[in-house]
């Protein structure tokens, strides 16, 4: 697997408009999603092509102090969450076992709980990472062009979520801005500030 389908799965688009309405409800809720998502202050806060230190792509949640690293293995159809500090280097312990993934597919969400793998003694009473084994998850991550969802994660009793956009890391122009996930296929077309 080519390290570009690392950063296929994601783009963060969080940091701006993230409406908490709902938090700690257990519905599906469809996020949102712009219908001009060319037309965006570049000074938002989101993440263009940002690598974690797994060598995952990184998600913003909530713009907080705390960020989430996914990672996605075609090989093993595992997809694995590491949370993290703001800066994306330290690990962050959740307060629960579990967190939740949202992938809208087929024409709705469709919902996987990635469990807690502990590191430590405590066992998964506090986890940093989470996985999943699911083939067509994965499959999802890397191949589907319209893929969007979001990830819901409790920190020291507090729910962050953060929005995921499918991303072409295939065109990036001289200021490292990702036109392609952000409707701006050709780089020379730049109808907007960076």
């Amino acid at each position: 697997m080519r390290i570009s389908f690392l950063f296929v799965c994601v783009v963060a688009v969080a940091a701006v408009g993230i409406s908490m309405v709902g938090c700690g409800s257990d519905s599906t809720q469809t996020p949102a999603v712009s219908e001009t998502d060319g037309d965006h202050d570049h000074s938002a806060g989101h993440v263009h092509s940002a690598e974690g230190s797994h060598g995952g792509h990184l998600i913003e949640l909530g713009g907080g102090p705390y960020c989430a690293e996914l990672l996605h293995d075609a090989s093993t159809g595992t997809v694995t969450v590491y949370l993290l500090d703001e800066a994306g280097k330290e690990a962050v312990a959740a307060s629960r076992p579990e967190v939740a993934l949202q992938v809208f597919r087929d024409g709705q969400f469709v919902g996987y709980a990635l469990k807690g793998v502990s590191d430590g003694p405590d066992g998964a009473a506090s986890a940093s990472r989470f996985t999943v084994v699911d083939a067509a998850l994965c499959e999802a991550l890397a191949d589907d062009e319209q893929l969007r969802g979001r990830l819901q994660v409790t920190i020291d009793g507090k729910q962050h979520t953060g929005d995921l956009q499918h991303s072409r890391h295939d065109a990036l122009d001289d200021s490292g801005h990702e036109h392609a996930a952000d409707g701006h296929a050709d780089p020379e077309q730049d109808d907007h500030e960076h």
